[in-house]
């Protein structure tokens, strides 16, 4: 596994959502996954039937939130044998490592 794979991450509760490796630090990676929900927060948008949501095989419009980052056992990921878009990554990278607006 390495930075940029798409993933499903297992979450309490839900069904697994799509995800992006952003580092990988030992036996963990480093994630933020995405959702259908619309909140007023910063948010990466990748829209439904874009380049982006072609490559990575998002059916609907997702919504990436700083929130969603999380720390994972490689081996509780579910790789999807998808990249994520350099472009869209180096976005999802900088909203993470942004400072926190609060």
């Amino acid at each position: 596994m390495n930075p940029c794979d798409s993933v499903l991450v297992p979450l309490p509760g839900t069904e697994p959502h799509p995800a992006i490796v952003l580092r990988i630090e030992g036996e963990w990676a480093r994630v933020i996954y995405g959702t259908g929900t619309r909140r007023e927060l910063p948010v990466v948008v990748v829209e439904e039937r874009s380049r982006e949501a072609k490559a990575l095989e998002l059916y609907k419009t997702t919504y990436f939130y700083r929130s969603n980052e999380r720390l994972v056992k490689l081996t509780e990921l579910r790789p999807r044998n998808r990249r994520c878009p350099p472009g869209l990554f180096l976005k999802l990278r900088d909203l993470v490592d942004s400072p926190d607006p609060t």
